[in-house]
């Protein structure tokens, strides 16, 4: 398996160790590739695959598997479909709300359907009282550390792959002319919030589903926000 440095949003199917680890990249190859053609169209989507998290912290990501296109096609479903045309089990498709969707249909659904109560974002402890934004991975963890989830996954034997990992910690207060998330959340899915994320800072969540050598299942998520650098990116490298 190759190494992978880059974080995400993905989770561990139930396969109890049971099941052969799947051939992939790493995300050093693949993400770029996504993330070039999400920047290129200004769209947004998630990413749920079956990946490998008993790797190092500076392995993080075992990407699916992709090919580069020789020609990178103008419809973002298309080309997303042509560099996972390796990946049998990878269904790319644009849903009701223009998110493009990249699932294996392998993956399980159910911690992402956990129904959350509220998700503040805005935090007079943390930050002053004018500031209501965070950035996408703050959002995200913050997220991931609500009640709601954190007793799905201890009732279900599911357990997240670097859990020292939270939406605390030293960071800049943000201008008040940069994108600011909303106040709060109300009675969203795990998976619905993650997309609300997105909404105001365009990109892809990911979900990733690891094989464990226990009965736990084992997680991992995370978010990225479009941006030039992509391009960049994508123009330089390929798998």
């Amino acid at each position: 398996m190759a190494p992978l440095v880059l974080a995400i949003v993905l989770t561990l199917f139930p396969l109890g160790g049971q099941e052969a680890e799947r051939a992939g990249v790493s995300s050093q190859v693949g993400l770029p590739l996504v993330m070039g053609v999400l920047t290129k169209a200004h769209a947004s989507g998630s990413l749920e695959y079956r990946g490998r998290c008993d790797a190092g912290p500076g392995e993080r990501f075992n990407f699916p598997k992709v090919q580069s296109p020789q020609k990178v096609p103008d419809d973002p479903v298309a080309a997303l479909r042509e560099i996972f045309a390796d990946d049998q089990e990878m269904r790319v498709n644009r849903d009701a709300n223009g998110f493009i969707r990249m699932t294996e249909g392998d993956v399980p659904h159910d911690l992402l359907e956990v129904r959350i109560r509220r998700i503040p974002f805005k935090d007079d402890k943390a930050f002053p009282p004018t500031d209501v934004r965070y950035v996408p991975r703050d959002a995200m963890w913050t997220i991931l550390s609500k009640p709601e989830v954190s007793a799905f996954m201890r009732d279900h034997e599911i357990v997240r792959r670097f859990d020292f990992e939270d939406a605390s910690g030293r960071r800049p207060i943000p201008s008040p002319g940069l994108p600011h998330l909303s106040d709060s959340l109300n009675d969203v899915s795990l998976s619905q919030a993650l997309d609300n994320v997105l909404q105001t800072f365009p990109g892809l969540w990911i979900y990733e589903n690891c094989p464990s050598k226990n009965s736990k299942r084992v997680i991992d998520f995370g978010i990225y926000a479009n941006g030039p650098m992509w391009s960049v990116s994508n123009r330089q490298g390929g798998p």
